[in-house]
């Protein structure tokens, strides 16, 4: 688990646990792409909510940072409670960001 705050940043190691083993496909960016989902690179470095899964399937979540300049998708369109919920591309994981 990540410390929050400027001066000690750990950031998760979104390689590890990835829930999409190979990451996003193109097949699955241009499916996600006409359902109104855009990828873009974060600007920042952004405080989230990360899920994986585990060698056994089994899903688990972990607070902490995200570089700026990882691959996203999120979708502009949303108006839930899932609003600020991204797929990081590289690696397949999804993240709700913290503001």
């Amino acid at each position: 688990m990540a410390v929050r705050g400027d001066a000690n940043r750990e950031y998760l190691d979104l390689a590890k646990d990835p829930v999409m083993p190979r990451g996003v496909s193109k097949a699955l960016a241009a499916e996600a792409a006409a359902l109104g989902w855009l990828k873009a690179l974060l600007e920042t470095d952004v405080y989230a909510h990360v899920q994986f899964r585990d060698q056994s399937k089994g899903i688990y979540y972990l607070d902490g940072w995200v570089k700026a300049g990882t691959e996203v998708f999120r979708n502009e369109r949303a108006s839930s409670v899932f609003e600020d919920f991204e797929m990081v591309g590289g690696c397949g994981n999804v993240m709700i960001r913290r503001h």
